[in-house]
């Protein structure tokens, strides 16, 4: 493995946590400090970003299987 390969396998990682992180901050905190319409917006949000980190994860698992030459 390449260490680009490395680091961005790191990237997606960190987006996973950060995601995970900033869900259960809405599910739990946030609703309590702002309102209803704010906590919707930033749960589409994190939803964006599963999205997008299981789709970088998906690319980088097929990299893996077929090296660059």
């Amino acid at each position: 493995m390449q260490r680009i390969d490395k680091l961005w396998w790191c990237v997606v990682a960190l987006l996973g946590a950060t995601m995970v992180m900033l869900g259960a901050y809405a599910a739990h905190g946030l609703s309590a400090r702002t309102s209803a319409a704010m906590v919707d917006i930033v749960e589409t949000g994190v939803r964006y970003q599963a999205w997008h980190t299981l789709a970088m994860l998906a690319v980088l698992a097929w990299r893996s299987q077929r090296p660059l030459p």
